[in-house]
C-alpha cells in the first residue's frame, strides 16, 4: 500500500499499519484532519441544488505525471479524470465534457470557474478552454478560465508564494476550527483516495528568512523520492477563491 511514502511517513503508519501518526513538525496539513475530512463524506448529504462549481485541472508536465481533472460542488471534491500524458486538445474536451455534464447534473445557469495549471503545456489547455468559448460564446457563457501559476512569488503578509496561500486555504477549510478558536464545520469533503491522501499528508514547508510559509515545491518533492502531487494540486486549485466578473 503505497511503499513509496515510506514506513516512517504518517500516512503509511495510520493506514497501513494501523498506528498513531507521529507529531511531524515541517508537514503542513496533518493526516488526522485529511482523515476527518473524508469520514466526513459517508454522511454528507449535498444540497439539491449547490451554491457553487468549481473545476480544476493540474496538467502532466513529465512522462510519469498524471493530468487530473477534479469538480468541487459546495464542500464536496470528486477526482474526474486521471490520465497519463499531455494532450492538450484531449484534457480541453475533457473539462468542457465535465462542465456540461455539471451543468445538466444540477441545473446550474451560473458561471463555472475552471482553474488551469498554467506552467508548461497547461498553457495551451488554457489557449484551447479560451478558443473553444470564442467560438461559441453563448454556449459556454458557464465558462471562466483561470490559469494558475504555482510557485509563483506574491504579495502577502504569511505566504511566500501561490503555492503555500492555496494549502493553506485547503488546510483552513479542513480544520474544525477558525482562526480564532471556534468550532466551525469541515469546509471540505475529500474522497477516499489513498494517493489524493498520502500526497497532502507528505507536503512539507519551511519558514522564509521574511519568516513567511514556503510549501515544498514538486521539484523538491521529487528529489526526497516522491512522486509528483498531482491530485493534491488539483484540489489545491479546486479550493482557490476567484472571482468572477459580472458582464
Amino acid at each position: 500500500a503505497l511503499p513509496i511514502y515510506g514506513a516512517d511517513s504518517n500516512f503509511v503508519r495510520v493506514r497501513v499499519l494501523g498506528e498513531f501518526p507521529l507529531q511531524e513538525d515541517d508537514v503542513y496539513i496533518p493526516i488526522s484532519l485529511i482523515d476527518e475530512s473524508i469520514q466526513l463524506r459517508r454522511d454528507f448529504k449535498p444540497l439539491p441544488f449547490p451554491l457553487s462549481i468549481h473545476i480544476g485541472c493540474d496538467v502532466a508536465r513529465f512522462g510519469d505525471d498524471q493530468t487530473v481533472i477534479g469538480s468541487k460542488v459546495d464542500e464536496l471534491v470528486t477526482l474526474n479524470h486521471k490520465t497519463r500524458g499531455q494532450d492538450t486538445m484531449n484534457t480541453a474536451d475533457r473539462i468542457i465534457s465535465l462542465g456540461e455534464s455539471l451543468i445538466r447534473k444540477y441545473k446550474w445557469t451560473g458561471k463555472i470557474p475552471v482553474k488551469i495549471d498554467d506552467g508548461g503545456v497547461g498553457g495551451g489547455v488554457v489557449d484551447r478552454l479560451r478558443q473553444i468559448k470564442r467560438n461559441d460564446p453563448e454556449r459556454f457563457a458557464w465558462l471562466e478560465v483561470f490559469p494558475v501559476k504555482f510557485g509563483l512569488r506574491i504579495k502577502n503578509k504569511y505566504y511566500h508564494d501561490s503555492t503555500s496561500y492555496m494549502l493553506s486555504v485547503v488546510k483552513g477549510l479542513l480544520a474544525p476550527f477558525d482562526d480564532e478558536g471556534k468550532p466551525k464545520p469541515v469546509g471540505l469533503i475529500l474522497p477516499d483516495d489513498d494517493t489524493l491522501a498520502a500526497q497532502l499528508a507528505s507536503r512539507k514547508y519551511s519558514i522564509t528568512e521574511q519568516s513567511k510559509i514556503r510549501a515544498e515545491s514538486k521539484d523538491d518533492m521529487k528529489k526526497r523520492g516522491l512522486p509528483s502531487p498531482d491530485e493534491a494540486d488539483c484540489v489545491l486549485l479546486l479550493c482557490l477563491p476567484v472571482r468572477i466578473r459580472d458582464r
